[in-house]
């Protein structure tokens, strides 16, 4: 099987530049506008991926910002002088940070939950009184095994629900499995 590779390479009154590369099957495309300049900025790129920061400063000893497979979007700016040259990127880095906390040989484990992910229980106030007759609690659910009036109902068990005489309130357990 033969891989597609596009490439495409516009240069305009030599300092400004597109270019744009199609491989993999398209799943590593590649799209960049920039700058070319005489002055004190040399390049300014801006592109979805391979914004990489140059070898030449060490930066890699602590953190890996050049090379490998930079899938990130960002700019890079690259000025120098006659002595002297600076490099900055700005990249949108699609990472994800992990740690881990050791107790002698134990591992302590900690999941990040997104605000998108939040569970709750369900809060029911009755009327005053009203609590004292409450003697089992049951959820409409398709795999009940009680009916009525063509509807399904399953019996909570009590580790599935809390009854709150003082409160005259019913909470249902946001784990429970119905």
């Amino acid at each position: 099987m033969r891989a597609t590779v596009l490439s495409l390479y516009f240069l305009l009154n030599r300092m400004w530049f597109f270019s744009a590369d199609f491989k993999d099957e398209f799943s590593t495309n590649t799209i960049a506008a920039g700058y070319i300049g005489n002055g004190y900025l040399k390049e300014a790129k801006a592109a979805n991926r391979g914004i990489e920061f140059p070898n030449v400063y060490g930066v890699n000893l602590f953190h890996n910002v050049s090379g490998g497979k930079n899938e990130d979007p960002g700019v890079s700016l690259h000025f120098a002088g006659e002595k002297w040259q600076a490099d900055t990127i700005f990249r949108y880095d699609l990472v994800k940070v992990q740690s881990k906390t050791f107790y002698g040989n134990v591992a302590e484990e900690s999941e990040s939950i997104q605000p998108s992910d939040f569970v709750r229980g369900y809060r029911f106030v009755l009327p005053d009184d009203a609590i004292k007759d409450v003697a089992d609690v049951f959820v409409e659910s398709d795999s009940g095994s009680f009916r009525w009036k063509n509807r399904r109902f399953q019996k909570l068990n009590t580790s599935d629900y809390l009854i709150s005489r003082a409160e005259n309130t019913i909470t249902l357990a946001s784990n429970r499995q119905s």
